[in-house]
């Protein structure tokens, strides 16, 4: 399980820096989150949620997805249409506002009230310790790009802040 302190203790490992002299508790934080967002970008969390339709129309505004990057994927589970999938831009379209999605149904499929979707999307992983997560999604086999990506992203950040302090450092 991956805990922001145990992330943290293993940049500072690599970074060899374990007192903090050269990279604060601050910069690692905005460095894990940097990192956090490459590695859901390359590799994000596939979740699968079952929406029951409200109200009929083609427009429809999909409420408790939790993170939702994208809807990759939906599919009907009506009796008549069991295990029909919808294509995306061709059969719908869908958009966020406020972190929340909205499809639009194009062609002759209409929701309809009842009806059971099962939406296919993308979110984001969550790391124990970090925004206030309790638990952690990253896979162990990320756990090593996470941390090699926080140090990179650490570095960027200190080089960044060296450029443009001027005369004698301290220590």
């Amino acid at each position: 399980m991956t805990k922001l302190e145990d992330i943290n203790a293993r940049v500072r490992l690599q970074l060899d820096d374990p007192d903090g002299k050269r990279f604060s508790d601050n910069l690692l934080l905005a460095a894990v989150r940097q990192s956090l967002e490459q590695v859901t970008l390359a590799l994000p969390r596939n979740r699968t949620f079952a929406w029951t339709v409200v109200s009929a129309g083609r427009d429809q505004v999909l409420t408790g997805l939790s993170d939702c990057l994208f809807i990759s994927r939906i599919t009907l589970n009506t009796v008549a249409t069991s295990g029909q999938e919808l294509e995306p831009e061709t059969q719908f379209t869908y958009s966020l506002r406020d972190g929340i999605p909205g499809l639009h149904f194009h062609g002759t499929y209409i929701p309809q009230a009842g009806e059971v979707l099962s939406v296919d999307y993308a979110a984001g992983y969550l790391i124990e310790g970090l925004d206030d997560a309790e638990s952690s999604t990253l896979p162990a086999a990320c756990e090593a790009a996470l941390v090699s990506g926080t140090a990179a992203q650490a570095c960027y950040l200190r080089a960044g802040s060296l450029l443009e302090s001027y005369g004698v450092r301290d220590g």
